[in-house]
């Protein structure tokens, strides 16, 4: 019988132990939100039902109605674990503040009970919540499942094969989403830590590793089209295995045409990334041991799950399903000059421009290349499969050339890229761009610029311009403290022949020292090899611009190192597919679909 009981507490342990309305926590300096919270609520009827083992708890927001729903399973390898697992007020805390709801529930566990029996409840708990959604003022067409290890397993089972809900009498299209976080699934296949297979037989009763096929979901995929989008996730310090299954089981949803998301959570491990969900934690190194320096990593999980939720709600299309059409075709203007008066040059002070043919009114990115200011170009090694890739989105591309150093000194590269951008502010509409719908992206270098010419409003006002007219900005391995910089070995640096010698001025054109509250979007993005310390560049990036309340999200990306990273867009390398692209067209959509909506609700 489910418990309810009401109080005004603050410490969520406390309230779950009472069953109260409650005061969840969002990230950042929102006000509390009043949660109600129902304890062990049975979703199995009958006297066979195990009053501890096949229970749910629900946490609802109150004050709201028709709202959305996620279901989430506990992990513990299908032997042990609880639908209160440590930490989990985080994730119930970060939704809530969102107006989602959020329902936990228990399965019965091996050895005692072997499988199907996990994944029978998990469908019966669905199948309870869709049916009593209603009564707790739950939207049952916006419900979603999200589980973790062995929970994500179950949820992925339970949406790929559907005989699970069929017997309920549902089917897996009544699951919105899926987000499956750190599971493994190929069954098959899994393995320890030492490398040996794993025994099934306490779970599957049986030793006969081919029996587990319909129960392992990589190789249910493809097996029925009509299945919910999926977000797959990983962590970077995550359980041995782990990693290569979410990769792998991406790349079947690629192969079959299927929408699915792949993310890989940044500076978390396996067992605290729930409880690090809307809050810091200390950071770690390769290496997976605790950072010396106490310094603190942002969560990048709750945000990919709720922008998940919201695109799955809003209809956008899974980005490995849209990036998986044929590239369409482009008008490529090339050497379009920005600059003309005295003192331009003709190779320096020109862009090249790639519009959908036949398309007007189409959103655009503004792309920098790198070359630590003092090299590159605007059609660097495998640039096209950038320009495609967002092609594939029905979006246009320009991509600027600048001075470069020795040469040239700062601010000269930051110049001349707000006179290239404002250029094309300006001249949109002659080339069939939605000036209103104008993205910054750069790379290396170019990251850095895109960054500086976002959040420094000097040089685009020279120009005109404010940096509001941005839509959103697209950092990749970009430098973001000039006064941290660090190039071992490197000999003149970069920041040498690129910058005077002093501090002062590194300190201005440190995107980092910059951010505020204001800040147009950014998507910050590293790679799995990167330069010298650009992956800590970008996570205090992102943490910079948390912590003042701009919108900012932080991608890794796995198999690349920092020279492949573009060229490697739509690509597979070394068996690991591209996530670059992916994420760039995720964030571009996105930003379209809210903006679109504010327009709308004016």
């Amino acid at each position: 019988m489910e418990r309810e009981s009401r109080a005004s507490v603050l410490i969520f342990a406390v309230c779950l132990s009472l069953g109260a309305t409650i005061a969840a926590m969002p990230l950042g300096a929102a006000p509390p939100v009043a949660l109600r919270v129902l304890r062990d609520i049975p979703y199995t009827p009958g006297p066979a039902a195990d009053p501890r083992l096949q229970t749910l708890d629900l946490y609802l927001p109150e004050g709201k109605s028709n709202f959305p729903t996620i279901l989430f399973i506990h992990g513990g390898g299908v032997m042990r674990g609880d639908k209160l697992p440590d930490g989990f007020h985080a994730l119930v805390d970060f939704f809530a503040a969102q107006g989602i709801g959020v329902a936990s529930a228990n399965y019965r566990l091996s050895p005692a009970a072997k499988h199907p029996a996990h994944v029978q409840d998990v469908a019966r708990a669905f199948a309870w919540l869709h049916q009593n959604a209603a009564q707790y003022q739950m939207d049952r067409n916006r419900l979603f499942v999200v589980g973790h290890s062995a929970g994500a397993y179950l949820v992925a089972l339970l949406a790929l094969n559907k005989d699970f809900l069929t017997a309920e009498g549902l089917s897996p299209q009544a699951i919105r989403g899926v987000a499956a976080l750190s599971g493994g699934y190929d069954r098959i296949n899994t393995r320890g830590a030492a490398g040996a297979p794993s025994n099934p037989e306490p779970i599957y009763g049986t030793r006969d590793r081919a029996l587990l096929r319909p129960s392992s979901p990589a190789h249910l995929v493809g097996t029925d089209k009509q299945i919910p989008p999926f977000l797959i996730t990983y962590t970077d310090h995550d359980l041995y295995g782990v990693a290569e299954q979410g990769r792998r089981f991406y790349s079947l949803f690629l192969r079959h045409k299927l929408a699915a998301d792949l993310f890989v959570v940044s500076d978390r491990d396996h067992y605290n990334q729930i409880p690090g969900i809307g809050r810091p934690l200390p950071r770690q190194e390769e290496s997976g041991t605790r950072d010396p320096s106490g310094l603190l990593a942002e969560d990048s999980l709750g945000p990919a799950l709720l922008h998940f939720v919201n695109g799955v709600l809003r209809g956008l299309p899974a980005a490995n399903f849209l990036l998986s059409s044929a590239t369409p075709p482009m008008k490529t203007l090339k050497d379009v000059a920005y600059s003309t008066g005295p003192g331009a040059d003709p190779k320096f002070h020109s862009m090249d421009l790639y519009l959908p043919e036949g398309k007007t009114n189409f959103p655009l990115v503004f792309y920098i290349h790198g070359g630590g200011w003092r090299a590159g170009d605007k059609t660097g090694d495998g640039f096209e499969n950038f320009v495609a890739t967002f092609a594939k989105a029905g979006v246009g591309v320009a991509s600027t050339n600048y001075r470069l150093s020795p040469a040239a000194k700062h601010p000269a590269h930051i110049q001349d890229v707000a006179k290239a951008f404002a250029w094309l502010s300006k001249n949109a509409s002659q080339y069939g761009i939605d000036r209103n719908r104008l993205f910054v992206a750069g790379h290396s270098a170019g990251g850095h610029l895109a960054a500086l010419v976002a959040l420094d409003p000097q040089y685009l006002r020279a120009e005109g311009l404010s940096p509001s007219v941005i839509r959103g900005v697209i950092g990749s391995s970009g430098v973001y403290d000039m006064a941290n910089l660090s190039e071992v070995g490197v000999i003149p640096s970069r920041r040498e022949q690129s910058f005077a010698d002093d501090p002062k001025v590194w300190e201005q054109a440190s995107p980092l020292r910059l951010a505020h509250a204001q800040a147009p979007p950014f998507l910050i993005t590293y790679v799995e090899t990167d330069l010298f310390t650009l992956r800590e560049d970008a996570q205090n990036f992102y943490a910079a611009l948390r912590k003042r309340g701009a919108p900012a999200e932080l991608a890794h990306i796995p198999g690349r190192h920092h020279l492949n990273a573009i060229a490697g867009m739509g690509q597979q390398i070394g068996q690991v597919d591209d996530l670059l692209g992916p994420s760039m067209v995720r964030f571009v959509l996105r930003r379209l679909a809210e903006s679109d909506e504010t327009v709308a609700q004016r």
